[in-house]
């Protein structure tokens, strides 16, 4: 960052960041003065990464502006900023009430901001917004890891499961923040530990998730403690990083490869996977959903059409007997049902030495195999922009393994079925908005 000069445009390679870094007791944020213009706190980053990620943007707060503080949201993903193009925008929580702004940056309140040359006149906008939802009322509706004093609050119940414990807890550091969940890394003087806070914990998760540790070692994550009326997970380490910050496609394929051989393993244990609780979402009722979600007139929206227009919901109406066929035909290529992942994004997969584990079950289910690609693959496009058909090479390792099922030119057919059923699947399984491609 270049203090002496007001805010160039990001060259394209790097991502540009903004953070709204609130006072800890005044209604006030940060804003910079540069040539007679002010300015939200902003740096560059050339490191591609998730915006639920904010491990980066709490050390960049700290660099750039010396200032211990944690991170409360992504305000915004991709906000248009004139200028400076697009940026991410953060709103942080201050964690050090000495912290000053340096030279003749200011806290700035509501009432001032109206009254200033803005150098984006863009953040005009992010910053009236960010006034109005920092009203206690506002602040109180939203997720609890989005509000200040929640990381307190949670981090003592974390130290109190290490003491009862007789282990030592050192400090927690946030790793992911997103409406769905948060995820901190804690550390102990026994080692590390991952604590995990969710919107609602469905009442199977931990179950699943220990008894998924003890039939397959190394691949899941161990329960240490569990508080289901927060919805709060603790965890051993499940060691290693994402694979979203992996830049090797082989490993990509490995991994695929490896979730599908933990698919075929445990389709021997539907009856036990479903006594755990998981639920079982079958093709022949998908069929039948579709058409109540599909072909009803609803006077208001389900939550698995919101945000899709008129045209859209008339265009997907006309699909229904071609997604029907398809359901009729991927039960005929006959695969067995097994655990489905619900979010197998490249976040949830942990690279441990040459294996990997896999993380966060709270949307799992019994169903049919090849729904659980789909996050994966839309990650691989815009991972490996390069590789045109990188998503075609990961599809090829993950069908490998099933070929003891049937053979590869079925199996392809059958993944591109369930591909294009997998946002309806999920949709009315995990009541999400249906995502067209």
């Amino acid at each position: 960052m270049n203090p002496s000069s007001a805010p160039a445009s990001a060259p394209a390679a790097t991502c540009r960041y903004l953070a709204l870094i609130p006072h800890p007791s005044r209604p006030q944020v940060v804003l910079q003065f540069r040539d007679d213009l002010w300015y939200l706190p902003q740096w560059d980053d050339a490191e591609p990464r998730s915006w639920q990620s904010v491990e980066h943007i709490n050390r960049a707060v700290q660099e750039h502006f010396g200032l211990a503080a944690t991170t409360l949201r992504c305000f915004a993903r991709e906000a248009e900023m004139g200028a400076l193009g697009i940026a991410r925008v953060y709103e942080m929580e201050n964690r050090n009430a000495a912290w000053t702004p340096r030279g003749r940056d200011r806290w700035v309140g509501r009432e001032m901001l109206a009254t200033l040359p803005l150098g984006i006149p863009e953040q005009r906008e992010i910053l009236e917004r960010w006034f109005a939802e920092a009203e206690p009322e506002q602040m109180a509706r939203r997720r609890p890891w989005m509000r200040r004093g929640w990381l307190d609050a949670t981090t003592n119940w974390i130290r109190n499961q290490f003491r009862q414990r007789g282990i030592t807890f050192e400090r927690v550091e946030q790793v992911r923040i997103s409406e769905q969940a948060c995820l901190l890394r804690v550390f102990t003087d026994a080692g590390t530990y991952y604590f995990r806070a969710v919107v609602a914990m469905p009442p199977y998760e931990a179950a699943l998730t220990a008894t998924l540790a003890t039939w397959l070692p190394g691949r899941f994550p161990q329960i240490v403690a569990h508080d289901e009326v927060h919805h709060w997970l603790l965890m051993d380490d499940f060691g290693g990083a994402a694979l979203e910050g992996e830049r090797d496609i082989a490993r990509w394929q490995r991994a695929a490869r490896r979730f599908s051989e933990i698919q075929i393993g445990l389709a021997l244990r539907k009856e036990e996977l479903l006594a755990l609780g998981c639920p079982e979402h079958a093709l022949p009722a998908l069929a039948a959903q579709l058409a109540d979600l599909l072909a009803g007139e609803h006077a208001t929206p389900p939550k698995a059409l919101a945000g899709l227009s008129d045209e859209q919901r008339a265009a997907l109406r006309a699909l229904l007997p071609e997604l029907q066929s398809a359901c009729i035909a991927l039960q005929q290529i006959d695969l067995p049902a097994t655990l489905e992942h619900g979010d197998l994004a490249a976040s949830n997969i942990i690279q441990r030495d040459d294996d990997f584990a896999f993380i966060d079950w709270s949307s799992s289910a019994v169903a049919h195999p090849f729904f659980s690609l789909l996050a994966l693959l839309d990650a691989a496009r815009d991972t490996f922009p390069a590789i045109p058909d990188a998503p075609q090479q990961i599809r090829d390792a993950y069908l490998s393994t099933w070929a003891l099922y049937r053979p590869l030119e079925d199996l392809r057919a059958a993944f591109e079925m369930a591909q294009a059923l997998g946002p309806f699947h999920f949709a009315i399984a995990h009541q999400r908005p249906i995502a067209l491609r």
